[in-house]
């Protein structure tokens, strides 16, 4: 598939809302390490920045909301993701936003106690 495809497909969102909370609270990495985490990790092909993956993150969380608010939520998830207040599980972040159907956001999964008598265990 081309570059145009994409583009095409999943554009890129300039936004108002989204130049206005970058400007307003623009998050840095610490170190290089974590950088290195991000960009081989969690970093969506289309985010140039960490502010463009909290802003895909917190936008596609507030999707969610009624139509009405989903500005009002975007701004709220935005302002906790961003300056590393709170993060959300790795999982989101790698997958939240993207064009990548049929993946998970769970980033752990419970599953039922086996029934072993402790006399054939090994």
């Amino acid at each position: 598939m081309s570059v145009e495809f994409f583009d095409e497909w999943f554009p890129e969102d300039q936004s108002p809302l989204k130049e206005e909370l970058i400007q307003a609270e623009s998050t840095e990495f610490e170190d290089l390490f974590s950088e290195e985490v991000w960009k081989t990790t969690y970093k969506d092909h289309k985010d140039k920045t960490i502010n463009d993956t909290i802003y895909r993150v917190a936008r596609s969380a507030a999707s969610a909301e009624e139509s009405e608010l989903v500005d009002e939520w975007t701004r709220k998830f935005y302002h906790m993701l961003s300056q590393f207040r709170t993060t959300a599980g790795g999982r989101i972040y790698s997958n939240i936003g993207t064009e990548w159907k049929g993946t998970t956001l769970m980033n752990c999964f419970v599953a039922p106690r086996q029934k072993h008598d402790i006399d054939s265990l090994d």
